[in-house]
């Protein structure tokens, strides 16, 4: 008898790769990452270096951001006002 497990290895997205996936360009992304930049994001997965001038992502750290960032907005969408008990206009509204 066999066993047929399935082993899960760390996956690592180069940086075309990572655009793709998350939908940012190469300058957002470092943006996102560089603390001096505007559109810095404390949250966003840090590269790994994978040699002298490589670098990569740990898949599984970006779909967590990715999650965390869905997460997010649910919240903000089903948020209720203190005082009235309203629940919040959707942003999208005024565009209806």
């Amino acid at each position: 008898m066999t066993n047929t497990q399935t082993v899960s290895y760390p996956r690592i997205l180069r940086l075309k790769q990572l655009t793709e996936r998350i939908g940012l360009g190469r300058s957002t992304i470092y943006d996102r990452m560089d603390v001096q930049s505007p559109r810095y994001d404390a949250t966003f997965p840090l590269p790994i270096k994978l040699g002298a001038g490589a670098i990569g992502w740990i898949d599984s750290e970006i779909t967590a951001w990715i999650e965390k960032r869905m997460s997010a907005k649910k919240t903000r969408l089903s948020f209720k006002g203190p005082f009235t008990g309203e629940q919040a206009e959707s942003p999208h509204a005024a565009l209806s």
